[in-house]
């Protein structure tokens, strides 16, 4: 998925594809990106799911996340027209994934506050290793 703030985009959107086969949606809508203009998860099952996540803002990092395993989102599509979306699987994790973003929110903001220090840690490294890497600019004559 990505969202509007990925973009540094001020507006409520995000995109959510899904590569997994799953009962409740047609090979279309799972396997194409889809637009949700600001989406709103309406309802959540109490069923809870573990899985994996990462994030483009937090590069070559991942972590489990627990989430609802089904969730309901409304959202205006592409052309404007509200439309209800029950999810599951993939889909409901992409989906609540993304509308943390929109929230200003991390998938470490879902972790243990042990996990999300040494995330931390280890991108702060990761970033003084690239300023060191770099060559110093060369003054102009």
């Amino acid at each position: 998925g990505f969202s509007g703030p990925s973009a540094w985009s001020c507006t409520r959107w995000c995109t959510a594809a899904t590569h997994s086969i799953s009962t409740r949606y047609s090979d279309e809508i799972s396997r194409a990106p889809m637009v949700l203009v600001n989406p709103e998860i309406v309802a959540h099952s109490t069923e809870r799911t573990l899985r994996e996540e990462g994030c483009l803002s937090i590069p070559g990092e991942g972590e489990d996340v627990e989430r609802a395993a089904r969730i309901t989102v409304r959202y205006l599509d592409a052309q404007g027209q509200e439309q209800s979306l029950p999810c599951d699987d993939l889909m409901a994790i992409a989906v609540q994934h993304e509308v943390d973003h929109l929230d200003g929110i991390v998938y470490v903001d879902h972790v243990s506050s042990l996990k999300r220090e040494l995330i931390r840690k280890r991108m702060k490294r990761v970033k003084e290793n690239r300023g060191q890497n770099r060559e110093a600019p060369r003054p102009s004559v």
